[in-house]
């Protein structure tokens, strides 16, 4: 059929429903259009685009083939080809259809914006900016191709590059909420939380119900060193409030039997059973749970499978993969698997699934691990922590849920596989004595209180230098923000060396082989990042807070005998810092044991943290069958 045929009447009355949303009848009219008109290149494209609104993937691609040969000329038909075949996660015939409908026409309907995305999902991420910096050389307005950007740039560390495109595309679509949540990331990666906050305090303005943002801003006025604790517990309820609220109506009671020793169902959620923080304390767990009294479950949200998942489905629980799993589906499937006590190992860090929660699937709810406060929801019962990163008393009164502290060490930790050997020397012995300090911790958690202190060490320890590796040095507009706090500090560059990430973990880890004496952020403390420079052989030097974000350290350093490398003043914390600088033969003399006096101790005792969280979760399940049910 030529390219301007006319159209059918029948064809351009389904056409009509089609745009109508009436899509049965769309579909009914257009296959007898196809009947009468079996060459309409038309009637085969919007067939296809029927099958693609009703989520058929592969009947779309066939009806948008079938459209494409019968005219090949028409650079729309190849976008919708080229978007079927995205559905059908067929991306390299996608990246091909898009490319084929740009040489008929540049400008062609969202194929520029369609083509970054399929090359961003294949892990071409240049040639996707490339595409969407060509949709805006094209359309300078185009807010969604900034958008893209924004996301993109902030993805690859590049957060400069991200604050740019972010305020360009919010000129252009002011108060929307998503792109200033995203805006507000790039600020908080960049150390600049006030600015953050301000931009989901912003974008809750615009959107009261924009969740992301929420829990945006909860996380940063957690880890804010002037911040109240009352009023950052108060916003912790109001998000409960504003989004479990609603959901209460539709609570049902629980079939569970109530039999207070018999074997329990336990159920993990998290979107972090992967390469991740997470998993490294979790696994400990989930390898030593006994079988014979608990059976346990996994519902996963990890947007990706990799090596760690694997590792971690191998204990042999039940995996449940809930990603792209509907908050109300996914509580449903806990209810069918029975679960007695499920536990949220997120909080309000990314990907998390407090809604699910809020839901109540579960007779026992949980939060662990993965988040530093209260999460604000009633749903959630108890928090699993320890005295010393919450000592009994004004932390009880600033969580909604109640406060069980095991009877150590809070975390286990597990060691990586990868890890390189300890470095037989201090990196002191081979630069004629001068000191590095150093912290690896994320450039978030680089307050202006840290950077205060870590001027204050720097002085006090004449031929000092400071390594700081954070993923967010990678780009040099971070590096040039902390270059002049510093200097504002009264430190000047050449005493400090800013690196961002490296290939591989290993080679991570084996960066602490430069650095004598780590030092840990406040009021956000280290908690990988701390074992991790302890498994290496170096030691950490904390500030104790008032909250639990900032005693993690506490607790980590108590558990391998550190206790006194804890200050509980920045004063006392710039002594404690350079007189374990001074004092070479403690150096030595840890680099040498640290590590096994740390495989020895609590902090990665596995199997007695798995016996401390199953008897307090059999402590919970009682409580539950003795209060009724």
């Amino acid at each position: 059929m030529p390219e301007h045929a006319p159209i059918p009447p029948l064809l351009r009355e389904a056409g009509e429903h089609f745009l109508a949303g009436r899509l049965g009848d769309s579909e009914r009219l257009c296959r007898q259009a196809i009947q009468q008109h079996p060459d309409s290149p038309d009637a085969w494209d919007l067939l296809g685009l029927l099958a693609m609104r009703a989520g058929r993937s592969e009947p779309a691609v066939e009806c948008h083939l079938r459209a494409v040969r019968l005219d090949p000329s028409r650079a729309a038909f190849h976008v919708h080809l080229a978007d079927a075949n995205r559905m059908a996660h067929k991306l390299d015939l996608a990246i091909a259809g898009y490319r084929a409908a740009l040489r008929l026409d540049p400008r062609a309907g969202g194929a520029l914006l369609n083509l970054g995305a399929a090359l961003a999902a294949s892990g071409r991420a240049d040639e996707a900016a490339d595409a969407w910096r060509a949709a805006v050389a094209l359309d300078p307005d185009d807010a969604e191709a900034l958008w893209n950007l924004a996301n993109l740039s902030s993805q690859l560390g590049r957060f400069a590059d991200t604050v740019a495109y972010s305020q360009r595309a919010l000129r252009l679509v002011p108060g929307r909420a998503a792109l200033l949540s995203n805006l507000g990331i790039a600020y908080e990666q960049q150390g600049r939380l006030d600015d953050a906050i301000a931009c989901f305090r912003e974008a809750l303005a615009a959107s009261p119900h924009h969740e992301l943002s929420f829990s945006n801003l909860l996380r940063d006025l957690s880890a804010h060193a002037t911040a109240p604790p009352g009023e950052v517990f108060a916003e912790h309820v109001r998000w409960g409030d504003a989004f479990a609220a609603p959901l209460r109506a539709h609570h049902r009671p629980h079939g569970n039997d109530p039999s207070p020793d018999r074997r329990l169902r336990i159920g993990y959620v998290s979107p972090d059973f992967r390469d991740h923080a997470v998993a490294s304390f979790v696994e400990p767990i989930l390898a030593g749970h006994d079988r014979e009294r608990f059976e346990v479950f996994c519902y996963s949200a990890a947007p990706r499978i990799d090596a760690v998942t694997k590792r971690l489905q191998a204990y042999g629980q039940a995996w449940r993969n809930i990603v792209g799993v509907a908050d109300a589906a996914a509580a449903e499937m806990v209810r069918r698997d029975a679960i007695d006590i499920l536990v949220d190992l997120a909080g309000h860090t990314a990907g998390h699934r407090l809604l699910l929660m809020a839901r109540r699937p579960a007779p026992v709810q949980v939060t662990y691990l993965g988040y530093p406060n209260t999460t604000g929801l009633k749903e959630i019962d108890y928090r699993v922590t320890d005295a010393l990163a919450d000592p009994p008393g004004e932390a009880d009164a600033l969580h909604s849920e109640r406060l069980v502290r095991l009877p150590r060490c809070g975390w286990c930790y597990r060691p990586p596989d990868d890890a390189p050997p300890v470095a037989a020397e201090p990196p002191s012995d081979r630069r004629d004595g001068r000191i590095t300090f150093g912290s690896f911790n994320a450039h978030a958690k680089t307050s202006p209180q840290t950077v205060a202190a870590w001027a204050a060490v720097l002085r006090a320890a004449p031929g000092s230098r400071l390594l700081l590796k954070a993923y967010a040095l990678g780009e040099s507009d971070t590096r040039q923000l902390l270059l002049k706090r510093f200097a504002d500090a009264g430190i000047g560059a050449e005493r400090l060396d800013l690196r961002g990430p490296t290939a591989t973990r290993a080679e991570h880890l084996a960066a602490y082989g430069e650095v004598d004496v780590a030092l840990d952020p406040f009021p956000y403390n280290g908690t990988t990042t701390t074992c991790e420079a302890m498994w290496m052989g170096v030691p950490v030097v904390t500030l104790a807070g008032r909250s639990h974000i900032a005693r993690v350290g506490v607790s980590l350093l108590s558990a391998v005998g550190l206790g006194d490398l804890v200050a509980s003043s920045p004063e006392q914390y710039v002594a404690t810092a350079t007189a374990l600088a001074a004092g070479a033969a403690r150096r030595q003399e840890l680099r040498r044991n640290l590590r096994a006096t740390m495989a020895g101790s609590p902090l990665c005792d596995g199997a007695a943290m798995t016996r401390a969280l199953e008897a307090a979760y059999r402590a919970m399940w009682q409580k539950w069958c003795s209060a009724g049910r």
